[in-house]
């Protein structure tokens, strides 16, 4: 009887032993598992705050540039409207320039109409006091001028001729041109390209007091002249006039043919 009584309580206490490890190990379990959890749950709480406050700076920064974006954009705006308003001015300012380029050259030009006008007037007083003062019945010759032509090796030549008399009777004369080049002894008689053919020397003329006489002459030679000759004749005169090429020819003007 005893022994049936140990065994019972021998069991007994091997059956709670046992339900006292299986409770052990379940709050065991349950102790580390809530651990676990609650690490779990701190770190990930952890990670969030970190990220939300790396979501603010990063809105921080993206408002930051933003307002930078707006400050360039209105920057930009306002340099649009800078270089408008340059371009408008200076587009008046060329348009103001035009204006006086051009009103410039009418100046320029009614200056230089003034100067020809005043030239002619000083040429015609100049004439004038020749013809007063000259010879009875004597030719005179003045203003010679020579231009060369856009054509090779030929030139325009004019003149202003002009006799003192008392009546109004024309004079029939002839002239010729007569050039002299460096190594000439003497001058040649050239021909005038308006004559006929070139086949007359003399060119004729005919005038009541005075007459401009323009014409055109051909130089084969390569070299320019040293002189001029003018040659005059008529049944009452002979007139010689001698003027030295370089002065006669202006450099600066071509004349077209």
């Amino acid at each position: 009887m005893k022994m049936k009584e140990k065994l019972i309580v021998t069991e007994s206490w091997s059956t709670k032993k046992k339900f006292f490890v299986v409770i052990s190990f379940v709050s065991l379990v349950f102790l580390l598992t809530w651990t676990f959890y609650y690490s779990i749950h701190e770190y990930q709480k952890q990670n969030i705050s970190n990220l939300q406050d790396k979501i603010y700076l990063l809105n921080e920064e993206i408002s930051t540039l933003n307002n930078k974006l707006e400050n360039s954009n209105n920057i930009n705006n306002k340099l649009e409207d800078s270089i408008k308003l340059i371009n408008k001015n200076f587009e008046k300012f060329k348009q103001a320039i035009l204006v006086d380029q051009m009103e410039n050259q009418e100046l320029k030009q009614k200056i230089k109409d003034l100067n020809v006008t005043i030239s002619s007037l000083e040429s015609d007083i100049y004439f004038f006091k020749k013809v007063t003062n000259a010879k009875f019945d004597e030719i005179y010759i003045d203003n010679v001028k020579l231009f060369k032509t856009n054509k090779k090796s030929n030139y325009r030549y004019s003149f202003t001729i002009y006799i003192n008399k008392k009546n109004v009777k024309p004079t029939n004369i002839g002239y010729s041109l007569n050039l002299k080049f460096k190594d000439d002894e003497k001058f040649n008689i050239v021909s005038s390209s308006d004559l006929k053919g070139n086949n007359y020397k003399f060119k004729k003329i005919k005038f009541t007091y005075f007459k401009r006489e323009t014409g055109y002459i051909n130089i084969d030679s390569k070299n320019s002249p040293v002189e001029m000759m003018i040659d005059v004749k008529s049944k009452k005169h002979n007139f010689k006039k001698t003027f030295q090429w370089s002065k006669l020819l202006d450099k600066k003007v071509m004349v077209s043919k």
